[in-house]
């Protein structure tokens, strides 16, 4: 009777056994928390730091010339304009960017600029100290600008930057005998403003908009003072009205 009982027993241990080890595992529930990664437009990459600029652009030239005891120009002329912009920063936007995976806040290095161009009408051509300004040729004119400069740019914030550029060699159509001049910069979320001055006289506004997309409107102007024995001495004043479509980094 006891042999039947412990057989009995054992039995009954090894079927609850069993059937402990068939359940199935407890494991815990699955996440399915989304780990949430900061994206904002200014914050990756170089952002509109402004280093580098590109656009195609199309404008209207103003020329006055006044003598010195007139109140009016004793002539005037009109033109337009169109180009296509490269400003590019060597040091900045490359090496150095990519050096530091680009999210580098201040940056410097050297810039150049070009523009490539065709210009229409009097006021395009260059006055002299002996020919009134509406006598000079009106045919289409092709012209070529180059600028180098040291550029720096310092990001604020994500949506504030400010940048500097100091152009040590200038020969553009613009401001044909200035050789060298300041640029200023400011950028607040969605607009940038720049500053031109030091022998140039420069606005650039800018929408910014998408991935670096920009819209812009600039307006430069420049003088020129002509002094002869035998003439009175003479101002050209040049204004140049332009909008561009272009990208800036």
């Amino acid at each position: 009777m006891l042999r039947n009982t412990f057989t009995a027993l054992l039995m009954a241990a090894t079927i609850t056994s069993s059937a402990q080890s068939l359940q199935k595992p407890t494991v815990p529930e699955p996440s399915l928390k989304i780990v949430k990664t900061q994206k904002t437009r200014y914050g990756t990459g170089t952002g509109y730091m402004g280093l580098f600029d590109w656009n195609v652009s199309g404008g209207y030239i103003s020329k006055d010339l006044t003598q010195t005891g007139m109140a009016t120009p004793s002539s005037s002329a009109s033109g337009g304009y169109g180009m296509f912009h490269l400003q590019e920063s060597v040091l900045s936007n490359y090496f150095l960017a990519k050096k530091y995976k680009r999210n580098k806040r201040v940056k410097i290095g050297l810039q150049n600029t070009f523009d490539f161009g065709m210009a229409m009408g009097s006021a395009a051509r260059r006055s002299t100290e002996l020919l009134p300004i509406d006598t000079l040729s009106t045919g289409m004119k092709f012209y070529l600008n180059y600028q180098f400069g040291i550029a720096s740019a310092i990001r604020i914030t994500n949506k504030v930057d400010i940048g500097y550029t100091y152009y040590a060699y200038s020969k553009t159509l613009f401001f044909p005998d200035t050789r060298s001049y300041h640029k200023a910069r400011f950028r607040y979320s969605h607009l940038m403003a720049e500053y031109s001055f030091g022998g140039v006289q420069a606005i650039e506004l800018k929408y910014l908009r998408g991935k670096k997309g920009y819209f812009g409107l600039s307006y430069y102007n420049y003088e020129q003072q002509y002094n002869a024995a035998y003439v009175f001495p003479r101002t050209v004043n040049t204004s140049w009205y332009q909008i561009s479509i272009g990208k800036v980094f």
